[in-house]
């Protein structure tokens, strides 16, 4: 035996649908910024990774040859110096590193 209840039970039947969409609408709405930022993320590691592998082929391709030294050279006709009891100092005057020299400007 069908009973028919008239328009109220298919009128039901489309709230409860409506709501569940509605829910399922609302946590696909949280988790939106979140998605976004997780591909935001992946695309700069992979600009990061592309960096690191170009960095890395530089240095393989780096000559310590064709790089001056830090330390100057002395002629080899130079004189020995006035004051020999004192060290040369082979260091900077001001005994920073280049970071702490930037940082010291600023």
């Amino acid at each position: 035996m069908n009973v028919d209840h008239g328009i109220w039970s298919k009128l039901t039947k489309v709230v409860v649908g409506l709501i569940v969409l509605a829910v399922l609408l609302l946590i696909g709405m949280c988790y939106l910024p979140l998605i976004q930022e997780n591909t935001r993320m992946r695309a700069q590691i992979l600009k990061l990774d592309q960096q690191i592998q170009t960095e890395q082929k530089k240095s393989t391709n780096f000559n310590p040859k064709s790089r001056r030294c830090a330390t100057t050279r002395k002629p080899s006709n130079a004189s020995p110096a006035k004051n020999s009891a004192t060290p040369s100092r082979t260091k900077r005057s001001s005994g920073l590193n280049p970071r702490q020299m930037r940082r010291h400007i600023k």
